[in-house]
């Protein structure tokens, strides 16, 4: 779940770690600064929300990575173009977004009570620590800055990824307060999830789904079939064996598949067939079934929790869907209670900010 979290959410804010430094070799190297003319400023604060001070580290950070993001396919000699009003203004928006949603969940923890104790505290600190050790002191400091972090920061960030954890769990654990019940957890993988079987008819030679016209000829003879007794079409017919590993059919959602079979499947009723697929893979003939209630049940942690695929990446549940959802509601609530530091907010763009 750790791993989901991370995906998800960035770290909330801090204050100006640096402001008070007057080294200004040192500034730069570990906390950056904003180029006011020819002159290095770190300011106190870069915004408000709701009162309560963003730190230059933290807005920093968020920026810069943005920033990156947004220019990893952009040559060098195109950067000045890029950088027009409307991509300047997407960067800054999103960054608010982010401190936005991130301060209301830490606002929300603080209504509930969610607290990191004392052994939690210290366990972040022990992983700081290992990975400095793992790194080694250069190596550290070199890594933090590439990624525009400072110790402090990078500290803060495992703080709140625990704290962030805590309130996932508080939502969306046994009893949470957003917890799906057995019956709503049906009622949902019954509108988000389809049950099917297929029989995959591979192209004849020399065909592909823009000219098929023989492979659609065989498809109907399977389709004939197929209304008889789909089991046995299936059997004889299907370059698809993985069936067999699907006893009571395939489960998938709509980005799970691609649009032309996901259409098909679900216009179907169950115990409707289809008529022939056209799709990448080949022609396909679908079955929709009812979900299988045992089946339902095995699938409970994985659709709701999420899992590791095959290829080590991993795929978020619904309830990291519920919670993205959640944390930007509330992050909502603050969004006209953001207010900018007046004497910096005209330098908070690409090439300013280093």
């Amino acid at each position: 779940m750790k791993r989901l979290l991370a995906l998800i959410l960035c770290a909330a804010m801090l204050p100006a770690l640096f402001a008070c430094s007057e080294n200004k070799e040192l500034v730069s190297v570990s906390g950056g600064y904003v180029l006011v003319g020819d002159e290095q400023v770190v300011p106190e604060y870069v915004l408000e929300i709701d009162g309560e001070k963003v730190g230059f580290d933290r807005y920093r950070y968020l920026f810069l990575n943005v920033c990156d993001r947004m220019t990893e396919n952009v040559a060098e000699d195109q950067l000045s173009a890029f950088w027009n009003a409307e991509n300047v203004a997407a960067v800054k928006k999103e960054v608010e977004d982010t401190l936005l949603r991130e301060y209301a969940l830490k606002k929300y923890a603080s209504e509930k009570k969610l607290t990191l104790t004392k052994a939690e505290e210290e366990e972040v600190d022990d992983l700081v620590a290992r990975v400095i050790d793992n790194l080694g002191t250069d190596e550290f400091n070199k890594s933090m800055n590439t990624l525009y972090l400072t110790r402090q920061l990078y500290r803060s960030l495992e703080a709140e990824q625990k704290l962030f954890q805590k309130i996932y769990e508080y939502l969306f654990g046994e009893n949470g307060d957003r917890a799906l019940s057995d019956a709503e957890y049906k009622e949902m993988f019954k509108t988000k999830y389809i049950c099917a079987e297929h029989i995959l008819i591979d192209y004849e030679v020399g065909e592909d789904r823009n000219s098929c016209s023989a492979t659609l000829v065989k498809a109907q003879t399977v389709l004939a079939e197929a209304q008889e007794s789909f089991a046995a079409a299936m059997e004889k017919y299907s370059a698809d064996e993985g069936y067999k590993d699907y006893p009571t059919g395939y489960y998938f959602t709509q980005d799970d598949v691609v649009s032309e079979f996901w259409n098909a499947a679900s216009s179907l009723k169950p115990g409707e067939i289809s008529q022939p697929v056209v799709t990448d893979e080949g022609v396909h003939i679908i079955r929709r079934l009812e979900p299988d209630e045992a089946q339902m049940n095995a699938l409970k942690e994985t659709v709701l929790w999420g899992k590791t695929t095959a290829d080590g990446s991993f795929r978020p549940g619904v309830y990291s869907e519920n919670f993205e959802t959640f944390y930007k509601e509330l992050g909502n609530r603050y969004s006209s209670k953001v207010r900018y530091n007046s004497r910096i907010e005209e330098y908070l763009k690409p090439g300013l900010i280093k």
